[in-house]
């Protein structure tokens, strides 16, 4: 099964999450194709950089874990 969501939208995610749940059950693997990929120091990064990187790699990552109590 392939879905697509916008990982920097916490509303849609948290949606898309709770659909797949509802549809599937739990699940034991979930692939986040989405990431930054900013190669530099991370004391080069400008706020906004670094705030894209956190809502792209870190926070989907974060809530997806909290619906699914399989994943590790």
């Amino acid at each position: 099964m392939t879905r697509v969501a916008n990982v920097t939208n916490y509303d849609e995610l948290s949606s898309f999450a709770d659909a797949v749940k509802s549809e599937n059950g739990e699940i034991d693997i979930w692939i986040n194709n989405a990431g930054s990929n900013q190669l530099k120091d991370l004391m080069d990064y400008s706020v906004d950089e670094f705030k894209h990187m956190v809502d792209t790699d870190l926070i989907p990552e974060s809530l997806v874990k909290s619906r699914f109590s399989g994943i590790v």
